[in-house]
């Protein structure tokens, strides 16, 4: 059973572009990380991608697996604006981050701030045609943050986007409510 769902294609259609993946073509051309995938991992992938229309040759979902962690899949931001902006009921974005500016938070709109403000976290309101108030989320840095990399070199950008997500989601919960990218989810690994 184990190699039929490996090598039997599933099929299905991403923009009007049919897209056909193997088990096997996931383990061997679309895994990150240093560990090697479980079956039941890439079958949970393959089924995640084919459920959610995604497109991994365009990066629109990422396999990750790192040596003693479970697997994740991320999908990229941008498959979260694309499938924001083609449905009909949305009406635009805003965001920014927060910072504290002496004693006070302040709602800055982007991600530029001055170099005496302290970063405390990011905001988004997505609005939607069919309703009166805007979906709005703010978050906190320190409970987004994972010490990698991107975060550390460019925090604000990161926070930014973390809020955009996490307000597209509850502004979409029928189309987005089950999709996660790697850096709103607050994933199982950090307890390791």
């Amino acid at each position: 059973m184990s190699n039929e769902l490996l090598e039997k294609p599933i099929e299905y259609e991403v923009n009007g572009e049919e897209v056909k993946l193997t088990g096997n073509m996931v383990k061997q051309f679309l895994v990150s990380g240093n560990e090697t995938v479980t079956d039941q991992e890439i079958v949970m992938f393959l089924q995640l991608a084919k459920y959610q229309k995604l497109n991994p040759f365009l990066k629109e979902v990422y396999l990750v697996k790192f040596k003693g962690k479970p697997a994740q899949n991320i999908v990229a931001k941008e498959a979260f604006m694309k499938r924001a902006e083609n449905h009909p009921q949305y009406n635009g974005l805003k965001a920014g981050i927060i910072v504290q500016r002496g004693d006070e938070l302040v709602k800055l709109t982007g991600a530029v701030s001055l170099p005496t403000d302290k970063l405390i976290g990011g905001w988004a309101k997505v609005y939607r045609k069919d309703r009166p108030e805007p979906a709005e989320i703010e978050i906190e840095l320190r409970e987004f943050t994972k010490g990698q990399a991107t975060w550390n070199q460019m925090p604000k950008n990161m926070i930014r986007k973390t809020a955009i997500v996490n307000a597209l989601r509850e502004a979409f919960p029928e189309t987005l409510g089950a999709m996660y990218t790697e850096d709103d989810k607050l994933p199982i690994q950090d307890s390791g």
